[in-house]
């Protein structure tokens, strides 16, 4: 896994214990840095690969619920490039 030690100790007893199914409390780290990565607009692909998923859909599957409200960010930022201001 790549990235900031600091996230990396948080994760990484998460994913292993998520594998094991030992221990609730790490699943519920992984669902709320999921959660917070993707609403502070850090793309879906990236959290899945943090996460270790094999693929990018299992993130989207189960975040998508976080999705929607980036919908509508992205199209006000694109409405804003292409029109001004």
């Amino acid at each position: 896994m790549r990235g900031s030690a600091p996230v990396q100790r948080l994760v990484r007893p998460a994913r292993t214990s998520h594998r094991t199914g030992t221990d609730p409390p790490n699943h519920d780290l992984r669902h709320s840095y999921a959660t917070a990565a993707l609403s502070a607009g850090i793309p879906a692909e990236v959290v899945s690969e943090r996460l270790g998923h094999a693929n990018i859909a299992l993130a989207l599957d189960t975040y998508s619920h976080v999705l929607p409200n980036m919908q509508e960010k992205a199209a006000e930022q694109v409405a804003q490039l292409i029109l001004g201001s």
